[in-house]
C-alpha cells in the first residue's frame, strides 16, 4: 500500500495459532452491497481521540453526500 508519494506501508494481519485471521474472516463475510469506510485508526492511548475524529469525519462526509 502506498500512502502519500513515496511512503510505503505494510499491512500485516494477525493470525491465529490455528491459522485463521480474525480481520480475513470478517472480510470475508461483508455482503457485496455494503461498504466500510475507514474513516481513521490509531492505537489504544489515543482511542477516544480517534473516535472523536471519526465522528467529525463522518458527519462531514454525510454532510458532502446531501
Amino acid at each position: 500500500m502506498t500512502i502519500g508519494r513515496s511512503q510505503e506501508k505494510v499491512i500485516r494481519y494477525y493470525t491465529a495459532l490455528n491459522g485463521k485471521s480474525p480481520l480475513v474472516q470478517w472480510l470475508g463475510g461483508i455482503r457485496d452491497d455494503v461498504v466500510v469506510v475507514l474513516l481513521c485508526g490509531g492505537d489504544k492511548a489515543s482511542q477516544w481521540k480517534d473516535v472523536d475524529l471519526a465522528k467529525r469525519y463522518w458527519k462531514e462526509l454525510q454532510e458532502r453526500e446531501l
